[in-house]
């Protein structure tokens, strides 16, 4: 797959880490920053807050009655009216062992898919985990009636989470592994599950389903022939190593980078964007031609024309 350099990229300040991005109905975008303000950015870049969640917002998606779905690391799953900012808690932290809430996605029937990334470390420690190769992150699903079952584990890392369009399967992101994960929904192979796209292009974070009725990914980091070595030490070298201080890490480049897949996990779309410009990209939604990119690291979402 030929890599599309992308143009005409516009880069909007918003504040730290806006790790999510959620295109809304009147052109606004939605994203939460790390120290809790959920803002809405309007189209002539002007901002408003919707709410301070107190806790660290990262994964997005619209509940069916408009409410913003929030996956909030330090507080668990959240439900967060847009108007008045009220705060509903679906599935606390702690609860069901909830430790790092990262990325949900609702289906039709109303249930709530979302990724639990790790039981060991936090979100700021991704790292750590993916390091260690020690897979305790997992897929959870919330009922309509509140039951909470644990659908999918030992992930390493696990990051985005959709639900398929016409809602047969539901995927969710192994960053550790570079692959997406599948669990059938529905049909002969309902409670089943398998790989969906491997050896991505790039490490995955958030993903979405496109107005284009693509897969996009957000690769938020290369993989690297280093991470490959170190994954086949023994675990006690790897536990070490991934817990030197940080000036006696390995260095991780900078990249600018997202995928769009089909329904049958083909690569059709692969966009690189100037690292200096724009980098470290954890959240991606494309709406009507338009891509829109949250970076967990940066001040800034980004937007480009395709």
């Amino acid at each position: 797959m030929n890599l599309t350099p992308i143009s005409n990229l516009k880069v909007t300040h918003v504040g730290h880490s806006p790790e999510d991005v959620l295109p809304d109905h009147d052109g606004s975008i939605i994203t939460g920053l790390a120290d809790g303000r959920i803002l809405r950015i309007h189209p002539d870049d002007s901002m408003s807050e919707i709410v301070n969640t107190g806790g660290r917002p990262l994964g997005l998606d619209f509940l069916p009655d408009g409410r913003i779905l929030v996956c909030d690391t330090h507080l668990g799953l959240l439900a967060v009216e847009p108007q008045s900012g009220h705060i509903e808690t679906l599935v606390a932290k702690g609860t069901h062992s909830l430790h790092v809430c990262n990325n949900p996605a609702v289906a039709e029937d109303g249930r709530i898919f979302f990724s639990d990334s790790s039981q060991r470390n936090i979100e700021t420690e991704a790292a750590k985990d993916i390091v260690d190769k020690v897979p305790t992150g997992r897929l959870l699903c919330r009922y309509p009636d509140g039951r909470v079952e644990v659908v999918m584990d030992e992930l390493l890392f696990a990051n985005g989470v959709i639900v398929a369009p016409d809602q047969s399967f539901v995927l969710v992101a192994q960053t550790g592994l570079a692959c997406i994960n599948r669990l059938w929904l529905t049909g002969e192979k309902a409670g089943q599950q398998d790989m969906f796209a491997t050896e991505l292009p790039g490490l995955p974070d958030n993903l979405a389903i496109g107005s284009d009725g693509l897969i996009w990914v957000a690769l938020v980091s290369p993989v690297s022939d280093i991470l490959k070595q170190l994954h086949s030490l023994p675990y006690f070298m790897r536990f070490l190593i991934a817990r030197l201080p940080q000036a006696l890490q390995p260095e991780q480049p900078l990249f600018c980078r997202l995928g769009a897949y089909d329904l049958q996990g083909n690569l059709v779309k692969l966009y690189e964007g100037d690292k200096d410009v724009y980098h470290f990209v954890t959240g991606v939604r494309e709406q009507n031609g338009t891509i829109f990119m949250g970076s967990f690291e940066g001040d800034s979402i980004a937007q480009f024309s395709i």
